[in-house]
């Protein structure tokens, strides 16, 4: 088990990369995983396990439980919010992750949103294409952000409030980011923009903490600059993205 431990740990990095593109894609591509061997001796190396950010609901084989085990205990999982994961091992030792979404109804909220942001994300590429847009980048650290920017001028910060958590997290993140780390944004302009469906009402609690610590980061960086949108439906979202955009 310690070896298994060892060997998983030494690659949390790819495997990150990994889990980055299953939020965003569906499913990741298959990282090599042959040196798995040298841990043990199995007759049969595929496994599977699961997991969000509440932990590890089941995992199959010994190797795959310990892989699970060891992405819990690092929190690589929490950033990614109530998303689901099913980790693959195939019996050639390959590695990879698949997203899964629950479905109670015709449609969870998490596959609603993962919808939005790849529509919003196409969207801007087309008005705005000299800028390299990535939906779902990490932050190393500090979270993921629902759709990153960044052109030789600034950088835009997206964030999609449709109907999950308290919104307040996602400008925390950034503020952290920017007052103990801010490397990737290279003493850039920063942009920040929040988008609140109707669920939100303009002055319901969450949305007025929200406001005021975006404010409140503004004020202290001048090269922040925080705002606020309202969208009733995607046409309306892609609509005011392209008035402040153009």
């Amino acid at each position: 088990m310690k070896q298994y431990y060892q060997f998983w740990k030494d690659r949390l990095d790819p495997i990150k990369d990994l889990i980055d593109e299953a939020f965003r894609s569906g499913t990741s591509h298959k990282l090599d995983v042959s040196d798995l061997v040298k841990c043990g001796s199995r007759q049969n190396w595929s496994g599977r396990v699961e997991l969000s950010r509440f932990g590890k609901k089941r995992g199959h084989e010994a190797h795959a439980g310990v892989l699970g085990n060891v992405l819990v205990g690092h929190h690589v999982i929490e950033p990614y919010g109530d998303a689901k994961f099913l980790f693959r091992i195939s019996k050639n030792l390959e590695l990879y992750v698949e997203l899964l979404v629950d479905t109670p109804g015709p449609q969870s909220n998490l596959a609603h949103e993962l919808i939005v942001r790849k529509n919003l994300t196409n969207y801007l590429e087309q008005i705005n294409p000299y800028t390299d847009w990535d939906p779902g980048h990490r932050l190393s650290g500090y979270g993921v952000v629902d759709i990153f920017g960044e052109s030789s001028k600034c950088v835009w910060i997206i964030e999609l409030e449709l109907k999950r958590e308290d919104p307040v997290n996602n400008v925390a993140k950034i503020f952290r980011y920017v007052e103990e780390d801010g490397n990737e944004f290279k003493d850039k302009n920063i942009i920040f923009i929040h988008a609140f469906s109707l669920h939100y009402k303009p002055d319901s609690s969450k949305r007025m903490n929200a406001k005021f610590l975006g404010n409140k980061m503004a004020k202290q960086h001048d090269r922040i600059s925080y705002m606020t949108i309202d969208f009733d439906s995607q046409d309306s979202l892609h609509a005011c993205m392209c008035a402040i955009l153009k």
